[in-house]
């Protein structure tokens, strides 16, 4: 009963942080609550015994992914966005429609199992995870690959474009410069 308790408080914390992700109007906190919401799916998957993707999920996503989330946020003029917001928004739930009606077809026609949070043999978690994801979902696997690499491409190329009112470090300037131009704190 307990168990069943904790597993629906934190699928409700769940749920209440990925509505944050996707309806904040600010992108720093739709990435704090992303951030919660990988915490809080480490700790479901720690409570069915997956410790390698708890632990994998804080330390990958939470450590890395989410340090890069911050700087790209940072490091973009989103302004233009918010003028295209609804077409943005009208593509989300289209796709979001999409897929619900895909899982309840797959569902309805036997396509996913019942019960997948089954085990699924008496081997370790790592053991089971690397033989099922190169062995079985290879081809998957690849096309995950590929398309975290357009993400990072398609981040890069944000990035690097020139915005005529931003204020850009100038190198040349920064070698150039002389001593007696610069700030010290402590006289020798």
């Amino acid at each position: 009963m307990m168990v069943d308790a904790l597993f629906y408080l934190l699928s409700l914390g769940l749920i209440v942080a990925s509505l944050s992700v996707a309806l904040s109007p600010y992108p720093v906190r739709s990435i704090l609550s992303l951030i919660g919401a990988f915490v809080l799916t480490s700790v479901l998957w720690l409570s069915i015994g997956a410790e390698f993707l708890a632990l994998a999920l804080i330390f990958v996503y939470v450590g890395a992914v989410m340090a890069l989330f911050l700087f790209i946020v940072f490091m973009i003029n989103i302004d233009h966005l918010k003028s295209h917001i609804s077409r943005y928004m009208m593509m989300g739930m289209i796709s979001l429609l999409l897929v619900s009606f895909l899982m309840i077809i797959w569902r309805a026609y036997g396509v996913l199992p019942n019960n997948m949070l089954a085990p699924i043999t008496d081997s370790s978690n790592t053991r089971t995870i690397g033989v099922r994801l190169f062995q079985e979902y290879g081809l998957e696997f690849e096309y995950i690959a590929m398309i975290l690499l357009s993400a990072m491409v398609a981040a890069i190329a944000l990035v690097g474009k020139r915005d005529s009112q931003a204020k850009y470090q100038n190198i040349r300037q920064q070698m150039d410069r002389r001593e007696e131009d610069c700030i010290t704190w402590m006289k020798p």
